[in-house]
C-alpha cells in the first residue's frame, strides 16, 4: 500500500516558481503554493478568482450611508432645537456624518470579510512549508505516492529548484 507524502521545493526566480505552477496545473495535480509577496504572474499561473472582499466593502460603505443619514437625521428631527424657521432634517448638514459612517462601516466590513475569505484563524500546521516561504523564496508543496517522489523531485530540479525536501 502506498502512503502519501509531501515534497517541496524552494524557488529564487519567479519565472522558474511559475513554470512549475504551469506544469503541476497540467498534470492535475493538488498542491499548494507559498509566496513572500504578491505577484500578478503567479496569480495567472494559479488561475486565482477575484476576491470577494470588494463586495463586502460596498455592503458595508452601503450600510454606513444609510446609517449616517439615519442616525443624524433622527436625532435632529428628536431634539426641538429652535432653527430660526429652517427645516430641522436637512440632507446638505448630514453628508459629513454619512461620509464618516460609510467609511467606517466600509472598513469594518472589509476586515471582516477578509478574514472570514481568509478562513481565519487557522491553526492547523502546514505541511511543506518553510520559514523561508516568507522571507526571499518561493516554494510549492505536493502530496505524492511515494513511488513518485524521485520523479517529481527530478522534475523541480529541471525547472530550477534552490531545494527540494521530502516529509
Amino acid at each position: 500500500m502506498n502512503t502519501k507524502k509531501i515534497i517541496s521545493a524552494s524557488f529564487i526566480y519567479v519565472d522558474d516558481f511559475v513554470k512549475a505552477i504551469k506544469y503541476f496545473k497540467s498534470e492535475k495535480r493538488k498542491f499548494v503554493t507559498y509566496s513572500p509577496v504578491p505577484n500578478h504572474e503567479i496569480e495567472e499561473a494559479l488561475g486565482a478568482k477575484k476576491s470577494k472582499v470588494g463586495l463586502f466593502t460596498l455592503a458595508g460603505g452601503i450600510t454606513g450611508l444609510i446609517s449616517g443619514f439615519s442616525l443624524a437625521g433622527f436625532t435632529a428631527a428628536e431634539w426641538n432645537l429652535v432653527l430660526g424657521g429652517k427645516p430641522p432634517v436637512t440632507l446638505i448638514p448630514f453628508v459629513v456624518i454619512g461620509f464618516e459612517f460609510t467609511i467606517l462601516f466600509g472598513a469594518l466590513a472589509t476586515l471582516l470579510g477578509l478574514i472570514i475569505n481568509a478562513k481565519l484563524p487557522s491553526y492547523k500546521k502546514l505541511k511543506g512549508y518553510k520559514p523561508e516561504f516568507s522571507v526571499d523564496h518561493f516554494g510549492i508543496s505536493v502530496e505524492a505516492d511515494e513511488t513518485e517522489l524521485a520523479s517529481l523531485g527530478d522534475s523541480f530540479n529541471t525547472f530550477g529548484a534552490k531545494e527540494v525536501t521530502y516529509e
